[in-house]
């Protein structure tokens, strides 16, 4: 991993695994409760958890596509 690659993809990586966590407890504990949603509520409860998984998804993507970059600018500046 190049180092700016690397920076970026650890400062997007860390704050959306934090939200993945906190967002699966809360959830968790809601749907835990006595009184757990039902309906309309449960399943947008129940999407909740996704999003920032699809978040890694596209982290991790940009992070490919950043890396890539990184590695064409070195070897344009050495074959130049």
């Amino acid at each position: 991993m190049t180092h700016t690659a690397k920076r970026a993809y650890i400062r997007r990586f860390v704050p959306t695994m934090i939200a993945c966590a906190a967002i699966l407890f809360a959830t968790s504990a809601i749907f835990a409760g006595e009184n757990a949603p039902t309906g309309a509520t449960a399943y947008a409860l129940a999407v909740l958890p996704a999003l920032p998984v699809l978040a890694l998804l596209w982290i991790m993507a940009r992070y490919l596509a950043d890396e890539q970059g990184e590695y064409l600018g070195i070897v344009n500046r050495i074959a130049a």
